[in-house]
């Protein structure tokens, strides 16, 4: 799978990440920032990481992953719909990045 061009772009954030509720329940809201070197990276074909819902931007190409799944808790539609979302995309030559933002 070669993947070729980007079709979504999830944004990290700086302090409130949004992470796991029982994270924030058992250790707190952490406050994670990133290197202002870091420029951001593209994940190879065959690599899976979940991205959310909040600031993610899909290239047209990739609009048809954007639908989120009905079948599942609305808590982790999202992160379900990202794994299948990225499975696709190497299909059709796409992948995944995350930026800073």
């Amino acid at each position: 799978y070669g993947v070729k061009r980007v079709g979504a772009w999830q944004l990290l954030s700086d302090g409130d990440t949004d992470v796991d509720a029982i994270y924030r329940l058992t250790r707190g809201i952490p406050n994670i920032t990133f290197s202002r070197k870091f420029k951001g990276t593209r994940l190879p074909p065959g690599v899976m990481s979940p991205f959310n819902a909040q600031s993610t931007f899909f290239h047209r190409d990739a609009f048809w992953s954007m639908s989120l799944p009905l079948s599942v808790h609305a808590r982790v539609s999202d992160i379900w719909r990202a794994y299948m979302a990225e499975r696709l995309m190497w299909e059709a030559g796409l992948g995944v990045a995350f930026l800073p933002s």
